[in-house]
């Protein structure tokens, strides 16, 4: 689960992220950001290692039995995913985040409901839960186009994700 905790860390810092039904399925012929092998994930709180591979689904697993699945965004020139963390949850609890390359590198980030919450309701999206209250507030979608709507305004603001997590394959 080392990636998959890699991508949540900002969301589980912010205590507040973007989540729905799950949208994308699994799709063994889509071409994501990784490939299988050994990679370093850089943050403002150290370093992680981490082994990602495919499964026969077409989603993501990293060597403690973490899922995610990637799928891809038009977002014109940019090179994005979307990303949808798999847990034990329910299926209508998946979180998203995105991910996007430059170059070598991949920068994941997770929206914080808090600092988007005009991006998601103008998307048509609701926001559950209080700023003040321990779980803090909950970005939600009903429809796979509110998200694409809240995910296209905040690359909109974001002409470059925030560099909150860095990926890059790990040197043999």
């Amino acid at each position: 689960m080392r990636f998959v905790i890699v991508l949540a860390i900002p969301m589980l810092l912010g205590g507040c992220w973007w989540e729905g039904p799950m949208f994308y399925p699994p799709n063994p012929a889509a071409i994501g950001p990784l490939s299988d092998g050994s990679y370093v994930a850089e943050g403002k709180d150290g370093e992680t290692k981490f082994r990602v591979g495919h499964a026969p689904d077409g989603s993501y697993v990293d060597d403690d039995g973490g899922r995610l699945v990637a799928t891809p965004f038009d977002a014109g020139p940019r090179s994005i995913w979307i990303i949808e963390m798999l847990s034990d949850r329910p299926a209508d609890d998946t979180v998203y985040g995105l991910v996007e390359r430059h170059g070598d590198a991949l920068y994941a980030d997770i929206p914080a409901c808090e600092d988007t919450k005009n991006i998601v309701r103008a998307a048509g999206g609701r926001i559950e839960g209080s700023s003040k209250s321990l779980g803090g507030l909950t970005c939600e979608f009903d429809t796979r186009e509110q998200l694409e709507s809240a995910i296209r305004a905040y690359l909109a603001s974001h002409p470059r994700l925030p560099n909150r997590i860095q990926v890059r394959r790990e040197a043999n």
